[in-house]
């Protein structure tokens, strides 16, 4: 257990997929913890985003989230994402096209729908992740296939909605305890 801060490089975030994915290998494999990561300039839902990404076994309340929900997500975030989340699945969490979805990443602020869409989607991602040992290449064939107990469609798609992502949830907590139905 680390008991030093580490001041998160959220540059390096932005900077490219390799060096996305790299510096979040090594991040998760710091062992940090949530507590223990630093985002010096973002505010506490920044802070709770990034952390779904850098610490996949994060627990936070819905309680706690909706509080965090008061002010949006920077566009930063979404930038950052878009170097390990594929845009496709970006744009249609936030409801914009691909095209579009670069725009965001200049958004100091996004609106409480997108970021409150991109929070579930991480913690989602977070879920998967876990759930499949890190392996970000089976999560996102997880998530862009079809899926029977979702009436036949792809996780991918019900993420524009809050109560598609809590389908995928429920899914996914069922998954966890043993019942692949």
């Amino acid at each position: 257990m680390q008991t030093q801060m580490l001041k998160v490089d959220v540059d390096r975030l932005c900077k490219s997929p390799a060096s996305s994915l790299a510096y979040l290998k090594l991040v998760r494999e710091s062992q940090y913890t949530d507590s223990d990561l630093v985002f010096e300039g973002f505010t506490d839902i920044d802070a709770l985003a990034f952390n779904y990404m850098l610490v996949p076994t994060l627990r936070v309340s819905s309680l706690n989230t909706a509080l965090l929900l008061t002010q949006g997500l920077n566009g930063k975030i979404i930038k950052a994402l878009s170097n390990i989340i594929p845009k496709d699945m970006l744009a249609k969490t936030l409801s914009v096209s691909q095209t579009n979805l670069s725009n965001q990443y200049r958004k100091k602020e996004l609106d409480k729908t997108q970021s409150e869409a991109i929070v579930e989607f991480l913690h989602i991602w977070s879920e998967l992740m876990v759930l499949f040992g890190d392996d970000t290449e089976l999560v996102k064939e997880w998530l862009v296939g079809k899926k029977r107990p979702l009436c036949g469609m792809a996780p991918v798609d019900l993420m524009d909605i809050a109560v598609g992502r809590k389908a995928v949830l429920e899914m996914i907590d069922r998954i966890k305890m043993g019942d692949f139905s």
